[in-house]
């Protein structure tokens, strides 16, 4: 089964991508659900907070540490946010997949 961090857990697609894992299809599972630092939503069940049963895994603001039980992260941030996971992603050696959009050529 592989255990997959969700960045901006709590915006419109992450909150599809969690009602999506909530059915642990094709043997994915919820790791840890990341919101930016100050969300309200912090430390609520993050499946709770996107209308979608229960996780058991808190809403958390620390990408760095959720990695750590991840196998692979799913980013729909800011451009600048996505930037930073994908360094910590890459430092980690964990895959991760961007969905954001507005990243400039540099980026």
């Amino acid at each position: 089964m592989a255990k997959v961090v969700v960045g901006g857990a709590m915006g419109r697609m992450g909150k599809a991508i969690l009602s999506v894992l909530s059915g642990r299809p094709y043997g994915f599972s919820l790791a840890a659900a990341v919101e930016a630092p100050g969300h309200p939503l912090l430390g609520r069940d993050a499946f709770e907070a996107a209308g979608a049963g229960h996780a058991g895994v808190p809403v958390t603001s620390d990408f760095r540490a959720a990695l750590a039980s991840a196998d692979v992260a799913i980013d729909f941030t800011h451009p600048a946010t996505s930037v930073e996971h994908a360094r910590e992603a890459a430092g980690a050696k964990r895959p991760i997949v961007i969905g954001t959009t507005g990243l400039s050529a540099e980026q």
